[in-house]
């Protein structure tokens, strides 16, 4: 955008949970008038309280890890602004392998991050110069990577499958109490002289000249930019009258109380890497294909064990339940003492989160529609994405310099993307 294209505020910012609010504290902080309409309450934040976040994971394309590892400045800035106001740690993500020819690519990959500058690749076989992470905050965790294999792996954490044969410990990652962070930047909203509106939307439409949003109550807001953020942005920007072209994806939770018996409350995220990313395997008993990408394990902070993936499409409310044993059961192969655990009756709870992502993956962040339509999404699954796409976002509407990575996130990469007038008829326009 040019100078003169900069945008007019109020800028409305219309989503839920973390993404939305996170959106309008960078808009608020960047000199833009911010109208939040926050559509879902703290109680209801998706995912449940935590919220991890690591620069890099296998698979990460370079603007990913850029994008990240700006939201983790941001973080760790955010969490000294507050004072240290809402729980964070960094105890990092240890990526687990018990296949020779994915240690062998994981090694490799690790490697490649150091070498770009992501921080240090130490090596060990033993656990004598290797440091684990303090169990909260930020404070005395080195940067970069540490590789463990055989005696040095076992060592650092025995609660592992024998078979697992080498482990990467990401060691700028950990995770944070997503509902408290939230709470906290509604207040820098409200501090910037922003405002914050907590009802759903029943109405989206542009009158020619800005963009009004009818809320539930009545109640109606206009302002000449419209954003939408976090993981309605599809069914939002049909309101709006524009269609992303993205596919469903579910982020699956589960909760196992009484878990944290299985393995240390203080350890790093426990990533499995048990098929290769990407790679399709049965789920459970479903009869079903599904790519469960990365699933991860971690203390929860109340005794339980929070278990988590991503999978391709919507399950059924009925098939929930056993998604989430099937995840159970894969993590318990990296993890030996989660098989002979699996809690009280009714011990596991699951639940399953909208994931709207695009065809390659990467978030949506920038203008989806030339009359003054902007979008975040596909950034909720890290708190990482989130705040750097938050301060991407806010670059666009100021007319700040955008980084080098911006145009990987363009919602427009795809092509023209389908506006819907509010005659009826439907007209492509390319970015």
């Amino acid at each position: 955008m040019t100078p003169a294209e900069r945008v007019r505020d109020p800028v409305l910012i219309v989503g839920s949970g973390l993404p939305a609010a996170a959106v309008a504290r960078a808009v608020a902080t960047a000199g833009l008038r911010a109208v939040l309409v926050d559509e879902r309450e703290p109680v209801r934040e998706g995912g449940g309280e935590g919220l991890w976040y690591a620069p890099w994971w296998p698979g990460g394309e370079p603007p990913i890890v850029q994008l990240t590892e700006a939201g983790i400045d941001r973080l760790e800035a955010v969490y000294r602004e507050s004072g240290e106001g809402f729980s964070a740690n960094r105890r990092g993500r240890l990526i687990v392998t018990g296949r020779p020819e994915l240690a062998r690519l994981l090694r490799s990959m690790a490697g490649r991050q150091a070498a770009l500058g992501h921080g240090p690749l130490r090596e060990h076989t033993t656990t004598d110069w290797y440091l684990p992470s303090p169990p909260d905050g930020f404070r005395g965790v080195p940067d970069g990577f540490d590789l463990l294999e055989g005696a040095g792996l076992r060592s650092a954490f025995p609660f592992l499958d024998p078979g697992m044969v080498l482990g990467v410990h990401v060691r700028r990652a950990g995770w944070v109490d997503a509902r408290a962070l939230r709470r906290w930047l509604i207040g820098a909203i409200r501090g910037a002289g922003g405002v914050v509106v907590s009802e759903p939307v029943r109405g989206i439409e542009f009158t020619g000249d800005g963009w009004r949003i009818t809320t539930v109550s009545g109640a109606r807001l206009s302002g000449p930019t419209l954003v939408l953020a976090g993981s309605r942005v599809r069914s939002l920007g049909r309101l709006a009258g524009f269609e992303l072209p993205w596919a469903d994806y579910t982020r699956l939770v589960g909760v196992l109380a009484g878990g944290a018996r299985a393995m240390p409350g203080s350890c790093p995220m426990i990533a499995a890497d048990l098929d290769g990313w990407g790679a399709v395997g049965p789920a459970g008993e479903l009869g079903a294909e599904a790519a469960w990408g990365l699933p991860s394990l971690l203390a929860d902070g109340d005794g339980g064990l929070r278990l988590e993936a991503a999978m391709p499409g919507v399950p059924a409310a009925a098939e929930v339940g056993r998604l989430g044993e099937a995840l159970l059961e894969r993590l318990g192969q990296a993890v030996a003492t989660l098989r002979s655990y699996r809690g009280p009756p009714g011990g596991l709870e699951v639940a399953a989160y909208p994931m709207p992502l695009a065809p390659d993956l990467r978030p949506a962040i920038g203008m989806a529609d030339r009359r003054g339509g902007f979008v975040v999404a596909g950034v909720g699954m890290t708190v990482g994405l989130v705040l750097g796409a938050a301060d991407l976002l806010a670059a666009y509407l100021a007319g700040a310099p955008l980084p080098g990575y911006a145009p990987a996130f363009v919602p427009g990469r795809f092509g023209p993307l389908s506006l819907r007038p509010p005659d009826g008829t439907t007209s492509r326009v390319d970015f």
